[in-house]
This record gives structure tokens, C-alpha cells and sequence, in this order.
């Protein structure tokens, strides 16, 4: 069910250049660094666009760490040369994401990129809401000896649904419903034409199960502001009727739309979604209003 049930190791790491934010720094002692010969002006994490200090993460977030005005590198045919480790932790101290060097090979940088950095850490699976971890990133300096050491002990926190879905469950329980696109978490109801976004059913108990697997129902409907409907998916699960899928897989279902036609911009779209068990009465049902934008 790889197209609808998201249940995939969603951890993975970017770099990139960005500019210094301007806002102010975090409290002490929310984030450890460390420098040994190199420098740094700032580290602190930024997530949609904006700096945030705490050491709290919302689940299915992008989130990313910022190094600003790393400096002291050592300079080769006017390139600088530099490593990256980063690993995520749990509280047991296993690695459950472990990049040993994210800069393989010979190749180096202009040394202006190599200023500001930042690595993106999207909060998902296999981690766990509620559950703390360890995100370690060292960055080194490959013809010298200077490395930056960062630290951050955080914990997962529910993701708000900042969409306003309306939710009504019978038969199934659910724990949260929020949607995302690549982004993560929707931070409003506006989404944007082209996009692909997930209505999220996160943990979702209460199939009956046959033969060790579940069987399960999933529907959507998008009417306009007329109540005329645009789309509809009876059973976007009915390829699964005679297989049934791993009871695990449905812990953490998605339903996937792409905004385009025949949605218009700037209308204003109902969204309603239906999951139900197939083997016996059970059901949650959740609904939104959604604006597509440019």
C-alpha cells in the first residue's frame, strides 16, 4: 500500500546554504556547541520559515539545524575541504538514523558556502510521539583540525492541527489528524495549486484482524462552495479487498491529494474523508475546508 499507508523510514538529512535570520538567539543551554578551531557567529533551528527555540519538535516536521558564520577552515586552491556526521539517538542510546560522513570524497566548496550551513531533520517515523532523542551533527574541517560538535536533546510533541478538521471517529480510534505536504504540517487551510498534500491518521487502532491482516476502506470526496463535488474516490483501498495489508501499516495511514484541476485557484473546496474497517463496523470520518491558492 505504498501509495496511501506511510509507514517508511522518514528521516533524512540537506545541506545547503542559508543567511544568518537576524532574530534574536536562543536561551542558554538549548542547543550544546562546541567549536575546537573553528568559529562560529550562531547556531539555533528554524522550522517553516521561522526561528524557534525550544527542545520540543512536532511530530512530522521539518525541522533544521542553522550554522551561521562557521569560520577558520583551511584553505586549498581557494576551496575548503569539510565533513559532516550526523546521527539521531533514542533514549537507549541507539542510532536510528547514522550518516558517518554527509560530504564523501575529494571534491570541496567555495569557501562562501561553507559559512552558513544548515541540515533538515523531518520528525517522523521511526520515532515516536511522546519519546525523547539525542541529534548530534559535527562538522570538521578535512585539511585542518577545527570541528564544530552540536547537541540537541529533544522530545516529540503532538502536531497541532492548525487546518481545523473536524473529526468524528465510531468503532476506530484515533490519536491525531493533520494533514502535510513536503513541507511538513500545514500551518493554515490555504494550499497551494500543484502541491501534493496527506490528510494523516496517526495512530489508528481497532481493526479486526483475519488471517494475521486488516482490511481496510479509505474514501474521499472534495465538493465546492456550491456543494457540487469536483472529486471522489469511493475506496481508494479496494486493490487490498482480497490481500488485506500489516495491521502496523494502518497505525500510520495517509489519504494523498494532489491540488490541481479540476480545483480552481482561489475557490474555497470541502474535504471529506472516510476510513473504515471492512471486516466489521468501525469508522473515522474527518472533514476541512481547504483554499487553493497559486
Amino acid at each position: 500500500m505504498e501509495k496511501y499507508l506511510y509507514f517508511g523510514f522518514s528521516l533524512f538529512f540537506l545541506f545547503q546554504t542559508v543567511l544568518a535570520s537576524g532574530l534574536e538567539k536562543p536561551p542558554k543551554n538549548y542547543l550544546k556547541v562546541e567549536s575546537n578551531g573553528l568559529s562560529i557567529d550562531d547556531a539555533y533551528l528554524s522550522a517553516y520559515g521561522q526561528r524557534f527555540s525550544s527542545d520540543q519538535l512536532q511530530f512530522q516536521t521539518k525541522v533544521n539545524l542553522n550554522l551561521d558564520g562557521v569560520k577558520g577552515y583551511s584553505i586549498k586552491d581557494d576551496q575548503v575541504f569539510i565533513g559532516c556526521s550526523m546521527q539521531v539517538f533514542d533514549k537507549n542510546g541507539v542510532a536510528i538514523l547514522s550518516e558517518d560522513d554527509l560530504f564523501p570524497g575529494e571534491n570541496g566548496l567555495e569557501r562562501k558556502s561553507a559559512g552558513n550551513l544548515f541540515f533538515t531533520l523531518i520528525v517522523g517515523t521511526p520515532m515516536q510521539l511522546g519519546e525523547s532523542y539525542v541529534w548530534k551533527v559535527k562538522v570538521w574541517d578535512k585539511i585542518g583540525s577545527g570541528e564544530v560538535k552540536t547537541e540537541l536533546n529533544f522530545k516529540i510533541v503532538e502536531t497541532g492541527d492548525k487546518v481545523g478538521i473536524a473529526v468524528n471517529s465510531n468503532g476506530l480510534k484515533v490519536r491525531s489528524v493533520f494533514m502535510t505536504n513536503q513541507d511538513g504540517a500545514l500551518q493554515s487551510n490555504r494550499v497551494a495549486y500543484s502541491e501534493k498534500i496527506k490528510l494523516n491518521f496517526y495512530d489508528l487502532h481497532g481493526f479486526s484482524k483475519s488471517g494475521g491482516k486488516v482490511f481496510v476502506g479509505g474514501s474521499m470526496v472534495i465538493k465546492d462552495s456550491g456543494g457540487n463535488v469536483v472529486l471522489e474516490y469511493t475506496d481508494l483501498f479496494a486493490d487490498y479487498d482480497q490481500t488485506g495489508v500489516d495491521p502496523v501499516a494502518t497505525e500510520k495511514l495517509h489519504l494523498s491529494l494532489i491540488i490541481g484541476d479540476p480545483l480552481k485557484k482561489g475557490e474555497t473546496y470541502t474535504c471529506k474523508a472516510r476510513v473504515w474497517d471492512k471486516s466489521k463496523k468501525g469508522e473515522v470520518m474527518a472533514e476541512a475546508k481547504l483554499v487553493v491558492g497559486d
